[in-house]
């Protein structure tokens, strides 16, 4: 069985076409999982600024609440946009 990009501990029982494709696979999936986390990451970044920005034209305690609301927003958009790529 496969997990999330992990390869098999008995890959050299298969013949070289399935350990190939295996591999490919196994390469494929840390690149999604990658991708993912790099949305999630990006957009919360993003959403935290501009809640910090806009926050900031108020005060600094609205400014932290704001920037935490952004970057709840960017985390749940980040997340929203990475599963249209499974």
């Amino acid at each position: 069985m496969l997990y999330a990009g992990t390869l098999p501990p008995n890959l050299d029982l298969l013949d070289t076409k399935h350990q190939i494709v295996v591999t490919i696979f196994a390469l494929s999936s840390d690149l999604i999982i990658s991708m993912k986390s790099l949305l999630t990451i990006t957009l919360s970044i993003i959403g935290g600024w501009l809640g910090w920005w806009l926050g900031g034209q108020i005060g600094l305690f609205t400014a932290l609440l704001i920037s935490m609301i952004g970057t709840g927003i960017g985390i749940y958009a980040g997340r929203r946009i990475a599963q249209q790529f499974d």
